[in-house]
């Protein structure tokens, strides 16, 4: 049944007759009788006092003769909490059946009563706790200092609007916190990811805009799964988040409020990773037949994980050339010579360069031991052309043999036999030194003076 306002007792009653009338009155009208003195630390006495304080009744002042909850009007503690209640978005209907008195809230409301004080619960005193009656006594927290240091406002039945400073252990403290709807952390911006989602690349998050200050705690996630030790405002992916879209869960945390989560927007799908060069591939030898050229692997950051080369001749792979290093066949002469490098590492983008190394040129045929002729220069003996030592070895060798530096045109073998008309005459042999893809050489050796007569003019051929 709906408390009505009370009553005055008449005035024949006795002083005891009247205390049981207004405590029975009280019972049945949701009233509580005013809080003794305490040790605790009033902030202001009074709606104008604590308003000139910068301390807000939050409008009770001219809407306490106003049924709030069927609660008794004017000073009286069930009526504003009921006000601040309905002010905060419930309903002016009390939240269950029975009697309203302040010492039932608790009991009344069990399901959502506990001893955790948030900004916005109702501070509820059983029965004679705290120095309060039979009748208990309720107010609203206005703020959590911490676990054990409160703020509330209340006002009394016979007494008057303040706010107070509660600490628990100092006797006054609440029997416990009625959470009928909580003031709530409300982010004004909502929290965001900062950056390039690439491997290797950091982002970050940024906290958001809060209605008031927080702590902020972090949660990366990969594919809406957290991963694991990610919980800063910075974050690095790796090879394994490539393709997955992140996000943070971004928890928020005030003093005397329930904590609020907020998950910000997903990300691109997180790209490859770059591989940079600390140095560039290069390459070392001339670009000719016969020689080696050596590639020097380029270096990067982070170290490639697998390199490969390709040689090319005017753009095309150059068979069985594999490695960093090609040795250059004849048939490459005139042709462009590069070196394709592929670098890669799992979750990086693939790294490809080309290092040109220019037109190949015709190899050099080195002579590395005189060539000689074997035998007596004497008319009837046979001279051999004995060859040194020669690179190529592959090389193919010409001969023709000389008298006095002319051509003997049928005399091109590797062995001659002195005739008698080279008395008195120099013979000698030249070789043609030649190989496809090289420049040809020519080298000679003289046999010496054939005996007989001696000429008047003896030249040697010039090879």
């Amino acid at each position: 049944m709906p408390p009505t306002r009370p009553s005055r007792p008449a005035p024949a009653r006795t002083t005891l007759a009247i205390v049981l009338a207004v405590v029975a009155l009280l019972a049945g009208s949701g009233l509580a009788l005013p809080a003794p003195a305490s040790a605790e630390a009033r902030i202001c006495t009074g709606y104008s006092g604590c308003a000139a304080g910068g301390y807000s009744d939050h409008g009770y002042a001219g809407q306490s003769q106003t049924y709030w909850w069927h609660m008794a009007l004017g000073h009286n503690c069930t009526a504003y909490a009921a006000y601040r209640m309905v002010r905060s978005g419930m309903a002016n209907a009390r939240p269950w059946t029975g009697e309203g008195d302040a010492h039932r809230w608790g009991h009344e409301m069990a399901g959502i009563t506990d001893g955790t004080p948030r900004v916005g619960a109702v501070a509820w005193w059983d029965s004679f706790a705290g120095g309060h009656g039979r009748l208990g006594h309720v107010a609203y927290v206005e703020q959590v200092v911490s676990p054990d240091v409160i703020v509330i406002s209340q006002d009394v039945y016979r007494g008057d609007f303040s706010w107070t400073r509660l600490t628990r252990g100092a006797g006054g403290w609440p029997s416990g916190f009625i959470h009928f709807n909580d003031e709530r952390l409300h982010v004004r911006a909502r929290p965001r990811v900062v950056g390039r989602a690439r491997v290797d690349q950091r982002l970050r998050v940024t906290p958001g805009r809060w209605d008031r200050a927080v702590d902020v705690d972090y949660q990366w996630l990969a594919g809406g799964r957290a991963i694991r030790g990610a919980r800063r405002a910075t974050f690095t992916p790796g090879p394994h988040h490539v393709r997955a879209r992140l996000r943070v869960r971004v928890t928020a945390r005030s003093s005397g409020f329930a904590p609020v989560v907020v998950t910000t927007g997903s990300t691109a799908p997180v790209g490859r990773g770059v591989l940079r060069l600390r140095q560039k591939a290069r390459t070392t030898g001339a670009a000719r037949v016969g020689e080696v050229v050596r590639l020097r692997l380029p270096r990067t950051t982070p170290r490639a994980g697998r390199t490969h080369v390709r040689w090319l001749l005017d753009g095309r792979r150059v068979r069985g050339a594999h490695g960093t290093r090609v040795r250059l066949a004849p048939d490459a002469v005139g042709r462009r010579l590069s070196a394709q490098v592929t670098a890669s590492r799992p979750g990086y983008e693939t790294r490809r360069s080309t290092v040109p190394v220019g037109r190949v040129r015709a190899g050099r045929i080195e002579v590395r031991t005189a060539f000689r002729v074997a035998g007596r220069p004497e008319v009837g003996q046979e001279l051999r052309a004995v060859a040194g030592r020669y690179t190529p070895a592959d090389a193919r060798l010409a001969y023709v043999w000389f008298r006095d530096g002319e051509a003997m045109p049928d005399a091109r073998g590797v062995t001659y036999v002195v005739r008698p008309e080279d008395a008195g005459h120099v013979v000698a042999v030249v070789v043609g030194i030649t190989r496809r893809g090289y420049t040809g050489r020519v080298t000679g050796a003289v046999a010496g003076l054939v005996a007989g007569a001696v000429p008047t003019t003896a030249t040697v051929p010039t090879p």
